[in-house]
């Protein structure tokens, strides 16, 4: 995080066990790892200084920061019963001001197959939470994902919509998060909603 803070970069290296395997011409495996890399750029307050990244989705009514970030991802030469290339990259925009939040990301990959059609995909959310009181904070996120390839063989369409609650009691160390999230599937139509509650101590 040089420039006081300002600029914030990352980079990456992945191998995956899963794609280890050998023997079967179908069996997974990847003659290379995944790289990956983002840069981020801190407009209004400076990023913290050392540590791990800072990646709170809500500051607890504290602060003004205006974050935007690119990010980027590859792997080369994998196989799960057809050889395929991944390309991915996305963008991401982050907000708050005191008690409001506001949060955003797309996400775009293409899976390049050698026998069969490419796969594009693409995501996005955008979510936001204000804080009513001092430790209550009302929450809302909607998030789509499409796929598809040349065939309409993977098409398919996510669209989860979630609204809940944050009850912090001592910030991030321990806190209460509640949220309902309503689930449409284009294709495999299915009665899925979720209700998740979560407890995090932190210390």
């Amino acid at each position: 995080r040089p420039a006081g803070g300002r600029v914030e970069y990352a980079a990456g290296v992945y191998d995956n066990l899963q794609f280890e395997a050998s023997g079967s011409p179908n069996a997974r495996q990847a003659d290379a790892p995944m790289v990956t890399g983002r840069i981020g750029l801190h407009l209004l307050d400076p990023a913290r200084q050392g540590g791990y990244g800072d990646y709170q989705s809500s500051y607890v009514g504290q602060g003004r920061r205006l974050s935007i970030g690119a990010n980027s991802g590859y792997q080369p030469n994998a196989r799960a019963g057809d050889e395929f290339d991944i390309m991915a990259w996305g963008a991401d925009v982050f907000y708050n001001d005191r008690a409001l939040t506001l949060e955003a990301e797309y996400d775009s990959f293409v899976q390049n197959r050698a026998a069969n059609p490419d796969i594009d995909g693409k995501g996005w959310y955008v979510q936001g939470g204000y804080l009513v009181r001092r430790a209550f904070e009302l929450v809302a996120r909607h998030q789509r994902l499409d796929s598809d390839d040349a065939n309409g063989a993977f098409a398919n369409t996510l669209r989860w919509t979630s609204a809940g609650f944050n009850y912090y009691l001592r910030a991030h160390g321990f806190k209460i998060q509640t949220e309902y999230t309503f689930k449409r599937e284009k294709v495999a139509v299915t009665r899925n909603d979720a209700l998740q509650i979560q407890l995090q101590v932190d210390f």
